[in-house]
């Protein structure tokens, strides 16, 4: 690993040193070289995110994409067990009320053309 020096004024110092001990890092390296690989996060979400608004569209996400996509999903669930973000896919970004196990409210489920 290489090693580079860097100076501080006097409160960017202490906000540091205050950021170690609050965090529970064991010292100022590790805490710069997070905030390091956060940044290089961001940049690369950034990147994706313009790469993504550039391109044409791929398609309309409508209700039949979403079955789709839930039905993969399912799937997937089957041959590796459901993660944290992928057992509430179609739930999460529903309206506000009690929630149903097919996603959603259920005002929602009776406004859909599905189900009308």
């Amino acid at each position: 690993m290489s090693t580079m020096n860097i100076s501080l004024p006097e409160s960017p110092k202490d906000f540091v040193d205050d950021q170690v001990g609050a965090r529970g890092y064991d010292n100022s390296s590790e805490y710069v070289r997070e905030l390091i690989r956060k940044e290089q996060d961001r940049q690369n979400l950034r990147g994706l995110l313009l790469e993504g608004a550039a391109s044409p569209p791929a398609g309309v996400a409508d209700a039949d994409y979403f079955g789709r996509l839930r039905s993969r999903v399912r799937e997937s669930e089957g041959r590796s067990g459901p993660g944290p973000a992928v057992a509430d896919i179609g739930r999460t970004c529903s309206g506000h009320g009690e929630r149903n196990r097919r996603g959603g409210t259920e005002r929602q489920r009776q406004q859909h053309p599905e189900n009308r």
